[in-house]
């Protein structure tokens, strides 16, 4: 609860609390009282953890995101705009359980299978075979690991918006018995904005291994090779993201400001890749870069003014098309007019009612 210390007389003191309002000494010491404010059920609940940097939070779909993964703190050069937290402990007991029912299916397939292999040995035989499947299964630690490999390979996910596109690593992790030498390296996959053609949300729906519920929100993104569409193989698959719909938002928004810069000039990027250059060759880095920029400029021009006259060209070339094919229209119906003005229309003979006829001209 939050408290508010509100200076109080000690007449509404003693209203508020008679119970401690007990004695003269009691009521000089006490000055203020804390009194509780109620939450406001229309304001949503404070979130603590990290926010979009600075230059992003312009953006309508990045302003409110906050995250808890510190995994890209360290990467500094990557160009963070935002970490979306998976949840963790909702993958956990989905794949744990999905394992769990796997297991149970390969192991009671292998104990039937030696049964039936010794049906002719008698049912002690069948027996004997069955258990030394499960001794074997026991053996190997896998109903002891099954949670931590599980939790290994969850906890190793971890996804992030940057301003080249979206990135999703999977961290170093133990596998099998958890020894160092049965780890799994780092890997990465990011895929660039300019690359992507689907961004998709599949919700979950019926039941994984006939029992289970699926539960986990899935992220489809689809770039020209990957396929898309009826087919299954997507570019990059993500599950169990907490905000799924936040991370489909931010990408496009992110591919649409980036499609937007791709359109203009980006001064900024042509000068430090100039000034690295001549950095590199030892050259006098302001007045070249102004020489250099210089040119470019009068490039520029002498190329829109190039633009400009063969459009300009073009368009004479359509209007006189237009006008010669309108020109060659009057021609033809001035002609025609003409033809039927000089020459005399003959119509056939017309039988008169007195049995009569004559030629009109």
């Amino acid at each position: 609860n939050t408290f508010i210390l509100n200076d109080k007389t000690d007449e509404t003191i003693s209203a508020a609390h008679p119970s401690i309002m007990e004695t003269e000494d009691q009521k000089t010491q006490l000055t203020a009282v804390a009194t509780p404010v109620p939450p406001n059920k229309d304001e949503a609940p404070l979130q603590y953890g990290k926010v979009v940097p600075v230059e992003y939070q312009h953006m309508p779909e990045a302003v409110k995101l906050v995250w808890n993964d510190a995994f890209f703190d360290k990467d500094e050069t990557s160009g963070i705009v935002a970490v979306f937290d998976f949840d963790y402990v909702q993958m956990e007991q989905f794949r744990t359980s999905v394992a769990v029912a796997h297991q149970a299916g390969i192991v009671g397939g292998a104990m039937l299978y030696s049964s039936i292999l010794l049906l002719p040995t008698g049912w002690i035989g069948c027996a004997s075979g069955a258990l030394g499947v499960a001794a074997l299964y026991g053996l190997s630690l896998q109903p002891c690991l099954l949670t931590n490999q599980v939790r290994w390979k969850v906890r190793a996910n971890h996804v992030a918006v940057t301003r080249d596109g979206i990135r999703f690593v999977q961290d170093q992790r133990k596998t099998c018995w958890g020894w160092s030498m049965c780890d799994k390296g780092k890997s990465s996959k990011t895929v660039p904005f300019d690359k992507i053609t689907d961004c998709d949300i599949e919700e979950p729906a019926g039941n994984e291994c006939l029992c289970i519920p699926r539960v986990l929100m899935q992220v489809n993104v689809d770039t020209a090779s990957s396929g898309g569409g009826s087919s299954k193989r997507h570019e990059l698959t993500i599950s169990g993201l907490k905000e799924p719909h936040k991370f489909k938002a931010l990408v496009w928004a992110m591919k649409r400001a980036n499609e937007g810069v791709n359109r203009g000039y980006n001064a900024p990027q042509v000068v430090e890749m100039t000034e690295r250059k001549l950095e590199s060759q030892g050259g006098n880095t302001g007045s070249d870069v102004a020489g250099l920029l210089t040119d470019i400029r009068d490039e520029l021009r002498r190329n829109n003014a190039l633009l400009q006259k063969m459009q300009n060209s073009s368009d004479n070339v359509e209007a006189n098309k237009v006008a010669q094919q309108t020109s060659e229209a009057s021609v033809a119906a001035a002609n025609a007019a003409f033809k039927a003005v000089e020459e005399p229309t003959t119509f056939k003979a017309v039988e008169e009612p007195t049995g009569t006829s004559r030629e009109i001209v």
